[in-house]
């Protein structure tokens, strides 16, 4: 539909000095005077279109009879990602998972087209995706260790996301027990889509133009033209917190035993996780009338991983007690002792 702009330019005022553009409405509008704009508007989005001339008025000089366009210009909706990621809970803790929730939003004022990705790089030794990842909200995600120490995930969703709407995605991480960081950053980014402000997601891992760590930071480019320096980009600085649950039992297996003899305790450290323990100081003193303990051996157990014994057990029986080098969760060491008995009534 042709609108004329301003109404003042659909009256003929000099006859022969120009040519006419007829209007929906009726009339016509001079082009002569440098003030004339004519408004094409569509009933829906469109990428290109074809302007054509039909047969007009018969004139008394047609040689002279030309048309001529100034400032020609039409604008196309484009599609529009930004990205923002969030923790499910405010802490991590190490020995057990976390989600992130990433929310994909097309700012645009068309729906994108097919396939969306989404990539994520964790930059954590110890934190890894949980393999294979579940699908979420329309993504199917792969991971890949090839190129980071840490994980790399990328994703793809084959369904059009459309204009002003967002769509959800979660990601699943695992933190090793081991981890004894207290944050760490992670980054994401969106592409695909028909963004022209997006480049294409390596799956190599490299998410160029997303080196900042603001967390909250959502991107998106300028609406019509230009990038933003954080285009489809987002932070998150994860806080991780660490949990273990320490226990000790020790039993010699009977009720009585006479003076003079000898008699051995099981001491058994147990973690019950979910973080590891290790550097843990664990000590058993002996108390009055039991003398000459000494160790005469250490038993690791557990899984995933057992723990590891002491150089020097007979360190347990000092006051300042010994340190277990590697203590994961769900492990245990299981020390024998053996003492002398000296006094009666214990």
């Amino acid at each position: 539909t042709f609108v004329p702009v301003s109404s003042a330019n659909n009256t003929q005022t000099t006859a022969g000095t120009y040519r006419q553009i007829k209007t929906t409405g009726g009339g016509n509008c001079g082009n002569t005077d440098g003030s004339c704009n004519i408004q094409v508007n569509f009933a829906g989005p469109v990428d290109a279109f074809v302007i054509g001339f039909l047969a007009g008025p018969d004139q008394a000089a047609p040689s002279i009879q030309q048309v001529a366009f100034n400032n020609f210009a039409y604008c196309v909706p484009k599609r529009e990602l930004s990205l923002n990621k969030v923790d499910v809970t405010p802490t991590f803790t190490a020995g057990n998972t976390g989600t992130y929730t990433l929310t994909i939003t097309n700012q645009g004022g068309v729906a994108t087209n097919a396939p969306l990705l989404i990539q994520d790089v964790l930059q954590l030794s110890g934190v890894s995706f949980v393999n294979p990842q579940p699908a979420s909200g329309g993504y199917t995600c792969a991971v890949s260790t090839t190129t980071y120490a840490a994980d790399t995930v990328n994703c793809s969703n084959p369904t059009a996301l459309a204009a002003n709407s967002q769509g959800t995605l979660n990601l699943i991480v695992s933190i090793a027990d081991s981890v004894t960081a207290t944050n760490f950053d992670n980054k994401a980014k969106v592409a695909g889509g028909g963004d022209p402000n997006k480049a294409t997601v390596a799956s190599t891992g490299a998410i160029s133009g997303c080196s900042a760590s603001n967390e909250g930071q959502v991107g998106g480019g300028t609406y019509f033209s230009g990038t933003s320096t954080f285009a489809g980009c987002a932070f998150e600085n994860t806080l991780l917190a660490r949990q273990a649950n320490l226990s000790v039992t020790k039993n010699n297996g009977i009720a009585t035993t006479a003076a003079g003899s000898t008699t051995n305790y099981t001491v058994t450290f147990t973690n019950g996780g979910p973080s590891a323990a290790s550097g843990a100081t664990i000590r058993d003193v002996a108390s009055a009338g039991l003398s000459n303990c000494s160790v005469i051996s250490c038993t690791p157990a557990g899984s995933p991983a057992p723990a590891v014994c002491p150089a020097i057990p007979n360190d347990l029986l000092n006051l300042s007690g010994t340190t277990i080098p590697t203590f994961p969760r769900n492990s245990s060491l299981s020390f024998v002792v053996r003492c002398g008995v000296t006094a009666t009534g214990l």
